[in-house]
């Protein structure tokens, strides 16, 4: 396909894009290859074409848009090649604006499909750039964790990195330190009791706990509660951890301070959470 002019390329994505995805992700396993390609090849568009029409806006949300399509779908062979092609884009500034995706895009494949290492080297990375653009600690942290979470301690570039930041973390006065990464998440399932389900939208819900577990490797579990009728049910947030009083009475048995209180709005259930 030759455009007209270059200025086009990322309008043309937009058109492209719904298309593309049900002829590449469709059912059939003709032209596997030759799908995996062009899959690949529209995602490589993307990320190169702010280069040339400096648009950089249009294919970040373009970029968000394949990973919300594939995370939509059981893993697939076909996409595998976008996968490990974003992972490896960390210098690329359209895939690090959508770091926190294509890493929760990888974790989704990374059990079955992804080559050995990259996604740890990906959350490695992520960290090292954090640290060398003077970024919040607590956000190299929750990286490095990342990398935890995969197994990378014998890893050389792990251990490098995390030395760096150890030293960033002495060196910085009254220093925040995450959680240590949880020997254990609960099953999603557990969020909810099966009296509650019939009243709650679970398949929303189970979503976010799931993409809570995969950037938060240090939450253990997740409960819901029933409704304080004193906080406002929007919007989604975090609540402030200076009235965890109020809070730690639906957690019966947890110390207060392993607790985090939060709420999610109504398009999750009836009432707020």
């Amino acid at each position: 396909m030759i455009l007209d002019e270059e200025r086009a390329v990322l309008r043309v994505c937009e058109q492209l894009l719904q298309p593309l995805m049900s002829c590449c992700l469709g059912a059939s396993a003709v032209d596997h290859g030759r799908r995996q390609v062009l899959l690949r090849d529209f995602c490589n568009v993307v990320l190169v074409a702010p280069r040339l029409v400096g648009d950089s806006t249009t294919a970040s949300a373009l970029l968000s848009a394949v990973c919300a399509h594939l995370l939509g779908t059981e893993p697939l062979g076909v996409a595998i090649g976008v996968v490990e092609l974003l992972l490896g884009s960390s210098d690329n500034p359209v895939a690090w604006e959508q770091r926190e995706l294509v890493h929760e895009l990888a974790f989704h494949f990374c059990s079955a499909l992804l080559k050995a290492g990259a996604l740890e080297a990906l959350c490695i990375a992520a960290c090292g750039k954090l640290r060398e653009r003077n970024a919040a600690l607590l956000d190299c942290q929750r990286w490095l964790r990342r990398a935890e979470r995969l197994g990378v301690n014998g890893n050389r570039e792990y251990r490098e990195e995390k030395a760096k930041l150890e030293r960033e973390l002495s060196n910085s006065a009254h220093a925040a330190r995450l959680p240590r990464t949880a020997s254990v998440q609960e099953n999603v399932p557990k969020t909810i009791g099966d009296a509650e389900a019939g009243h709650l939208h679970v398949d929303r819900i189970a979503a976010w706990v799931q993409r809570l577990y995969r950037r938060h490797p240090y939450v253990h579990a997740v409960r819901r509660v029933s409704k304080d009728g004193t906080i406002p049910p929007r919007p989604n947030r975090i609540l402030d951890i200076n009235h965890i009083a109020r809070h730690a009475k639906a957690a019966v048995g947890v110390a207060s301070a392993r607790i985090i209180p939060a709420v999610l709005d109504q398009s999750f259930c009836a009432e707020s959470w």
